[in-house]
């Protein structure tokens, strides 16, 4: 099988007995080592030297293998085909991302079906192993009025109790909509009865949310529980979330859940908004950065954030960093990530970064009691570009310029008005 994102936690009995008959299969049975995943971590600093002021790029990276389980699941495919689904791209985007989630299946242990919904249901694609017959059946959806939350759900319910679900294996739907019920039979009100007819089935269901104009709180019911909704803004993360859906059917997951910790020195500041692609949670003081991730794939998982040291000097980027979690076969772990280092060099003088203009037009005494009392000159140390990133090459400015060029001084007759930066580079 060709693993992917994440973990299914089965239904309760039946998924307790194939995870034990997995784990007996890959050599786990009672007094058998029980197997585990071998993880990787590795944390760096970018670039390596810097200038007082700017902001260097840490990376926290976590990888591995695990060992795979041999897991049966019969899976519906629940696909909104609504007029909606037809803009932006959606409806492609939606048939692209069922067919990477059916080519990453292995069909020895695993059966899909698809069905696709407007405000009426239809049968794409009984549960079966041919996977021509389910990509050609992905591909035969097109795009109609209407959208039936209430009998798309039930098909699905209905199609993993035909005569074709396997006894011993794990019934699954994924369903995804990008909108909400808008027919008048059935009501909306009668989705609760077929969600609990789905539980009741021991049915593990996923729910995707497309697009702004979804009801997350619907699909958050009709998932199993919370972890088993996802939200995607636009239909290029579908595949993504679909890939990370079957990886939770097929159980190769790296960690099932780890928390990483990252002790940020006094002289470095944590720059806000800069967490890339999960923003951490921030301790009161700023000094603790925190990331819980769930169902990390083999293929890893990469955390990035800018610091702003404070002080020149060679500093390391963080006090420590840890990863602690459990992994795909409920191995604990406890990661020490390395402590990469960054040269900080200090500032000019500022009595050296002075615009040509302002040595040619001001006393020596002025210009020294202007640089210090920074308070008093418009711009110092903001951005030059107020709004592009806190990033080279946007730096901050630093130099200091007269803030009318038109205006001769004089001691006696008009002050002197001051900003930071050059038109004409410092002398």
């Amino acid at each position: 099988m060709r693993h992917v994102p994440t973990r299914l936690v089965l239904a309760a009995g039946l998924g307790l007995a194939l995870a034990a008959a997995a784990s007996a299969r890959h050599g786990a049975a009672v007094g058998q080592p029980q197997p585990a995943c071998t993880p990787t971590h590795d944390k760096t600093a970018a670039p390596r030297e810097i200038d007082l002021g700017d902001t260097v790029t840490v990376t926290l990276s976590i990888g591995g293998t695990c060992p795979s389980r041999d897991i049966k699941a019969d899976i519906v495919l629940v696909i909104d085909r609504s007029s909606s689904m037809a803009r932006d791209n959606k409806l492609e985007g939606a048939k692209a991302a069922a067919k990477a989630f059916v080519d990453g299946m292995d069909v020895r242990l695993v059966q899909l079906g698809v069905i696709a919904f407007d405000d009426v249901v239809e049968i794409m694609a009984p549960l079966t192993t041919d996977k021509a017959r389910l990509q050609q059946a992905i591909d035969d959806i097109q795009w109609n009025t209407g959208t039936n939350l209430v009998d798309s759900l039930e098909a699905g319910r209905q199609m993993l109790s035909s005569a074709a679900r396997r006894a011993d294996a794990a019934p699954v739907i994924v369903f995804m909509t990008d909108g909400n019920h808008s027919v008048a039979s059935p009501p909306i009100s009668q989705l609760d009865a077929v969600i609990a007819a789905v539980r009741a089935a021991g049915i593990e269901t996923f729910a995707i949310g497309l697009g702004p104009d979804v009801d997350p709180s619907v699909l958050r019911r009709i998932a199993s529980d919370p972890s088993k909704y996802y939200d995607s803004p636009t239909a290029q993360e579908l595949t993504g979330i679909y890939l990370s859906i079957a990886g939770r059917i097929d159980a190769s997951v790296l960690f099932k859940t780890v928390t990483i910790d990252d002790q940020v020195p006094g002289n470095m500041t944590f720059v806000a908004g800069s967490g890339r692609p999960v923003a951490p949670n921030v301790s009161p003081d700023g000094r603790t950065l925190s990331w819980t991730l769930t169902d990390v794939a083999t293929t890893g998982a990469t955390l990035t954030y800018r610091l702003r040291p404070t002080e020149a000097g060679v500093h390391p980027t963080n006090v420590s960093a840890v990863a602690t979690g459990i992994d795909g076969w409920d191995a604990p772990h406890q990661l020490t990530f390395p402590v990469p280092t960054v040269k900080v060099n200090a500032p000019p003088d500022p009595g050296q970064c002075i615009c040509k203009i302002v040595r040619d037009r001001v006393p020596t005494s002025v210009i020294e009691h202007a640089i210090a009392n920074p308070g008093r000159i418009l711009g110092w140390q903001l951005l030059l570009d107020p709004g592009k990133p806190d990033q080279p090459p946007n730096p901050r400015r630093a130099c200091l310029d007269l803030r009318n060029r038109g205006i001769p001084f004089h001691p006696l007759f008009n002050r002197v008005l001051w900003r930071a930066g050059c038109v004409v580079g410092p002398s």
